[in-house]
């Protein structure tokens, strides 16, 4: 399987649950002086660095065996950013939310569902994008590693093909 679909695959499969789990179960567990929306946040940007991170480091290391970890700080940081982006739409434009709430109400499940549809789908552009950047910024070559593989190539270029002795066939009527 394409390892690109296998972590869109992965972030679907960590985010709805994430997401359902913590409306249903980690938010009953803060005091209600604490407002849910930041301890929501909090919450699940800790969980979606991690999961930014982890797209980074799997990325350049299935394609160059290299990781950058200035990169993969970057690349966590966006995943974060995409999820609060993705948030705050969902918070503060009611026309994304409406159609789920008329569907699922306006409850903890309309919530969870509207969250996990249009989060997810944040995240899987963030995915796709952390995982070519990744792979671009560690799999970078220096020009002291491109000059030696260059030599490598020049010197087997230079070498002459060695024939084999083929033992041709005759054909006789």
């Amino acid at each position: 399987m394409n390892t690109l679909v296998l972590c869109i695959i992965i972030v679907i499969l960590l985010y709805i649950p994430a997401i359902f789990i913590t409306n249903y179960f980690i938010l009953d567990l803060f005091p209600s002086t604490i407002s849910p929306i930041l301890v929501y946040c909090s919450l699940l940007s800790v969980f979606t660095f991690v999961i930014g991170s982890g797209i980074s480091i799997y990325s350049s290391k299935k394609n160059c065996d290299r990781v950058n970890a200035l990169n993969v700080i970057k690349e966590g940081l966006r995943h974060v950013v995409y999820f609060l982006i993705a948030y705050a739409l969902i918070y503060y434009v009611s026309v994304i939310r409406e159609p789920f709430f008329t569907i699922f109400g306006s409850g903890k499940l309309g919530y969870s569902v509207v969250q996990s549809f249009v989060i997810v789908l944040n995240s899987i552009t963030a995915t796709i994008i952390n995982y070519f950047t990744s792979i671009e910024k560690s799999c970078k070559l220096s020009q002291p590693e491109i000059d030696k593989n260059l030599n490598k190539l020049d010197k087997y270029l230079d070498t002459k093909p060695v024939k084999k002795n083929v033992k041709k066939i005759e054909i006789r009527d």
